[in-house]
């Protein structure tokens, strides 16, 4: 019960900061900018919608569960990697939001579970190694099994 409310104190929590950040979120400014005037016709109304330009778009990525283990599945840590150094760089996005389990936290039989340093310092590695957070803005939240 406690784990199922801590989730959806989580979801809660993930939900007001996005809403938060797209409450704030105002493109008049990058219009004005780049010389739009946003009562002319085909041009972007002020409300955040897209429109017939692409001035008025944000681009974020939610990844879910890495899940990155000491045990099992060695394939996470090298697909991350790869996602952080090579897929970030094409989409571009203003933000990555990371949540659920960043780190396996199980024991070798599945059954128990506890923090392995190991699997925290695969995850800071791979940030540091993709120079992913040079790239773009990055929130991690962790799930239950980081705690």
């Amino acid at each position: 019960m406690l784990k199922v409310f801590g989730g959806m104190m989580a979801a809660l929590l993930l939900a007001g900061l996005v809403a938060l950040l797209l409450g704030h979120y105002d493109t008049t400014l990058l219009r004005v900018q780049r010389g739009g005037d946003s009562t002319n016709a085909g041009s972007s109304s002020l409300s955040p919608s897209p429109g017939p330009l692409p001035d008025n778009i944000f681009w974020f990525v939610q990844v879910s569960d890495l899940h990155i283990s000491r045990f099992l599945d060695p394939t996470r840590a090298p697909d991350f990697e790869k996602f952080c150094s090579e897929t970030i760089s094409v989409i571009k996005p203003d933000l990555v939001l990371v949540t659920g389990d960043l780190t396996d936290a199980k024991t070798r039989n599945k059954v128990g579970s506890r923090q392995y340093e190991v699997e925290w310092q695969t995850y800071q590695g791979i940030l540091k190694r993709s120079r992913v957070l040079e790239k773009t803005k990055w929130i991690d939240i962790r799930g239950n099994h980081g705690k």
